[in-house]
């Protein structure tokens, strides 16, 4: 098997942090899990299955996946099957809503100072004061931010999981308290879609770049 992974090189690259990369024992491993499970027949359903496990799991944007099989046929060194899943560009807007009701002002600001340094120039709008709701507690102060990205939505999921709250504790000098972070991703001719990143920061099941 032979991969070819498209992958967000800009952020270890800045960061010099392993953590930051793809983790190519992790991809092994789950390929060979996978497949060790499967058993498949046919080389054809092995890919399939093995490219659907990496944009899944991995947050892969485009691969290039060949898989061939030695000796099959007696006239030939070996045959096989290529394929190639997701696509290499477009850029697409991203609304990031951010709220915090605990040293807002800080918090917030460190927020934007993170977003700013992954993405760029930033679209912001109108700052919201709310109450609470559900809880007693400070008032909120409310924003979205848009930016516009090629990443995945398992791709920024990892980033904002592994990065913005040890960004902004590291500003801070303390443990972060942004809080109520979701992703919204605009699909062109569709409806924006809510991904919740609190807590463990995962995207609901199903949602699609």
């Amino acid at each position: 098997m032979d991969l070819e992974l498209a992958w967000d090189n800009s952020v270890p690259g800045a960061s010099d942090d392993v953590a930051d990369a793809l983790d190519y024992a992790a991809v092994s491993e789950r390929v060979s899990q996978c497949l060790q499970t499967l058993q498949p027949e046919l080389l054809e359903r092995a890919a399939e299955e093995v490219a659907r496990l990496l944009q899944g799991e991995f947050g892969v944007r485009w691969l290039r996946l060949t898989l061939s099989k030695p000796g099959a046929v007696p006239a030939a060194r070996s045959v096989g099957v290529r394929i190639e899943r997701g696509g290499h560009g477009g850029m697409k807007r991203v609304y990031i809503s951010i709220g915090s009701n605990i040293e807002r002002y800080r918090h917030v600001s460190a927020a934007l100072d993170a977003l700013a340094g992954w993405f760029g120039e930033l679209a912001i709008s109108p700052v919201y004061e709310s109450e609470s709701v559900g809880f007693d507690g400070s008032d909120f102060l409310n924003l979205v931010v848009g930016v516009d990205t090629d990443m995945s939505v398992g791709e920024l999921s990892r980033r904002f999981k592994k990065n913005l709250r040890q960004t902004t504790a590291a500003k801070l000098r303390r443990p972060s308290s942004v809080q109520g972070l979701w992703i919204w991703i605009f699909s062109p001719g569709g409806a924006m879609r809510p991904a919740p990143l609190m807590g463990g920061l995962n995207c609901p099941p199903g949602l699609k770049s």
